[in-house]
């Protein structure tokens, strides 16, 4: 079974509820059963400042995807949310320069708003990137973003702003129609990556609302808050972001206590007292994230093996095997045809 982060490590701004709530509502839905269900506090938690754990949200992101009338819910819930729903981050956007300092700041305080993601900026593309094992969080939170980011761009800049092409691990071929509704531009499902690609002009096109002079004052307040949520975030929920995070490259615990920037033997006492160890850990995020793969992704063997860090296929296959009893093509094979002796 998938070791899911504990609630009490990860949180996520809270004020995204209200627009699921308001959203559910239009739908005609009884949006505080829903939230309850999830074990979400109605409609305390909704309450601006506050902040939901992580583990609820996916139970509310689940239940409502589940649903297969709404299956494109967050393609059409990211329009919905308004820039400065995000707080300091929020400011910090609209006090930007341009298209391209939008997504660069992006790429440095994201992790204010749920410390699991990352979205990397690089050669006129963005990559979002998570290290949660929750799936429907994961495509929930990858789709609102592409759609948001589009339309906030568009807002600020008074500009059409349209990629020039998406790419997403998932397969949405269930609401397909959807997709190319919202986005008119080249689309690659069951992908390597998630990520949005600009053509470079775009991303000098400027800001409406820009503001130099107070942009630096706004940007440290992202700092403090950026500093305080990572505080708040138990050392192993760190340290399995940065694994997941440089997986294909296997990374060593001497290499994550840099990042960490702590000693690799205080690394280790700090795991060893919550009765981990490295290469447990290693091991198990490696599987975890082959399962992932093998789900979620139309990727060869060969590929999910050089994703979770084997230098060779043949020992990928002899790990899992082990895991769960199966190689791993047989393990996908089954698991799609939903045979109920490989759920686990």
């Amino acid at each position: 079974m998938n070791r899911k982060e504990s609630s009490s490590e990860l949180t996520a701004y809270s004020s995204y509820l209200t627009y699921i709530d308001d959203y559910l509502g239009e739908l005609g839905e009884d949006s505080g059963k829903i939230f309850r269900d999830a074990g979400i506090s109605y409609p305390t938690q909704n309450s601006v400042g506050n902040r939901v754990p992580v583990e609820n949200l996916n139970n509310l992101v689940r239940m409502i995807r589940k649903k297969k009338r709404y299956l494109d819910f967050f393609l059409q819930l990211g329009r919905r949310i308004p820039v400065l729903a995000h707080g300091n981050f929020g400011d910090a956007i609209i006090s930007c320069n341009n298209v391209r300092d939008v997504l660069l700041l992006t790429n440095k305080f994201a992790n204010i708003l749920f410390p699991s993601i990352r979205f990397l900026f690089s050669n006129n593309t963005i990559e979002y990137q998570s290290s949660s094992s929750y799936t429907d969080l994961n495509i929930a939170l990858l789709e609102s973003f592409m759609t948001h980011a589009i339309h906030t761009l568009s807002l600020l800049t008074g500009e059409s702003i349209t990629p020039s092409s998406i790419s997403v691990v998932h397969n949405a071929d269930d609401y397909l129609e959807n997709y190319l509704e919202h986005f008119s531009c080249n689309i690659e499902f069951c992908a390597a990556t998630n990520t949005l690609s600009f053509d470079p002009k775009l991303l000098e096109i400027s800001i409406l609302t820009a503001d130099p002079v107070g942009k630096m004052q706004i940007h440290n307040r992202c700092e403090d808050e950026l500093k305080n949520v990572q505080k708040s975030v138990a050392i192993v929920t760190q340290v399995k972001e940065i694994v997941n995070l440089n997986l294909e490259s296997n990374p060593s615990i001497a290499f994550v206590a840099r990042v960490l920037s702590i000693s690799e033997s205080t690394l280790r006492r700090r795991l060893n007292d919550e009765s981990l160890n490295y290469r447990e850990l290693l091991k198990q995020m490696r599987h975890e994230a082959a399962i992932y793969h093998l789900e979620n992704s139309e990727l060869s063997i060969e590929d999910i093996a050089k994703k979770v860090g084997y230098k060779d296929t043949p020992n990928f296959r002899k790990a899992f095997k082990e895991s769960t009893g199966k190689p791993p093509s047989e393990w996908r094979l089954e698991r799609r045809v939903g045979d109920p002796r490989t759920a686990f």
